[in-house]
């Protein structure tokens, strides 16, 4: 289990596994050179052998059947050192360690190389495309002139996306930057800001039909789709902006839009995302993103969705099909 020791969402998985009677070892790479240590040695034919050694518990390289890549945090090796020596050596533990790991053959959920594949938005609009789900028109530009052009031929309410989790710093600390519907009396004072033009910047023909959010848990080939529901004009643009606003439901998906994620996960090559979807009145839904490692915990406590229990099942090659 690659994650960090505050994770209460893998205490669940941990939990399932341990009950079906595996044996589970937990590792932080933030840990690495001070509560764990990393030996592998390859042989003639090129297969690495080793162990990870830390308190209370070492982990043989070649009797690792599986892998839970959910959060763990960045290397933080090499205090003491100036800024130039630590950025050496955190990428020498990257390489090292995460290198070593991800070239074993165990089961990954999900291999680290296939989530970054499949973490960039826009490649991920156009892979729902040819999978044959529903997407809405997009633009990412940096020009305030295609922007404008953008909001006028889609002539209904656009929303402003980030494409990554990042935060901007604030006077009260780091803010999250949330989906922003523009109004359309300031979206030329907003096109003028310095801001646009000084990045890439998301903008998409918002849903304003929309029925429910519905957030598809994917693990392996079973589908967990949720419903959500917003009591706040805010949180009913971004549903993460008022977690106590909102009413979930277990839910239905269509026989094309569940068939459309399953051929999602295959060509990502990965066993596991969390997918956010919008159906709207007329019952059609539309693709906004996947996150490829996303958060899932909240709708277990909410809805007692056993999700836990299916991805230990897909851990130990029992939840493949």
């Amino acid at each position: 289990m690659l994650t960090k020791e505050t994770d209460t969402t893998a205490d669940m998985v941990i939990e399932a596994l341990v009950e079906r009677g595996a044996e589970v070892a937990r590792v932080d790479t933030g840990d690495f050179g001070q509560r764990w240590t990393v030996t592998g040695r390859i042989d003639s034919a090129g297969i690495w052998q080793g162990e990870l050694s830390g308190p209370g518990a070492q982990v043989d390289l070649e009797c690792l059947a599986a892998v839970y890549y959910r959060r763990p945090s960045r290397y933080q090796v090499g205090a003491g050192l100036s800024r130039e020596d630590r950025r050496f050596v955190e990428a020498e533990a990257h390489h090292g360690v995460g290198g070593l790991l991800s070239c074993l053959p165990c089961r990954w959920v999900s291999h680290p190389a296939r989530i970054a594949d499949a973490s960039g938005k826009p490649g991920q609009l156009q892979l729902a495309a040819a999978c044959g789900l529903r997407v809405p028109q997009t633009l990412i530009s940096s020009s305030p002139g295609q922007v404008r052009r953008f909001v006028a031929e889609v002539d209904a309410p656009v929303v402003y996306k980030p494409m990554s989790p990042g935060a901007l710093r604030t006077s009260g600390g780091p803010a999250a930057v949330y989906a922003t519907l523009l109004d359309p009396a300031a979206v030329e004072q907003w096109l003028d800001a310095e801001a646009l033009r000084v990045t890439a910047n998301q903008f998409q023909r918002y849903i304003a039909d929309k029925d429910a959010d519905v957030r598809v848990t994917a693990v392996g080939q079973r589908l967990f789709p949720v419903a959500i529901r917003a009591r706040t004009p805010a949180a009913r643009v971004d549903w993460r902006r008022d977690y106590a606003s909102l009413d979930y439901e277990i839910t239905d998906l269509p026989d094309d839009i569940a068939a459309g994620l399953r051929s999602y996960l295959k060509a990502a090559d990965l066993a596991f995302a969390a997918f956010d979807l919008v159906r709207t009145t007329a019952d059609e839904h539309y693709f906004l993103e996947a996150n490829p490692n996303g958060e899932w915990g909240w709708l277990t406590d909410a809805l007692e969705l056993p999700i836990a229990a299916a991805l230990a099942d897909l851990l130990l090659g029992e939840g493949t099909s």
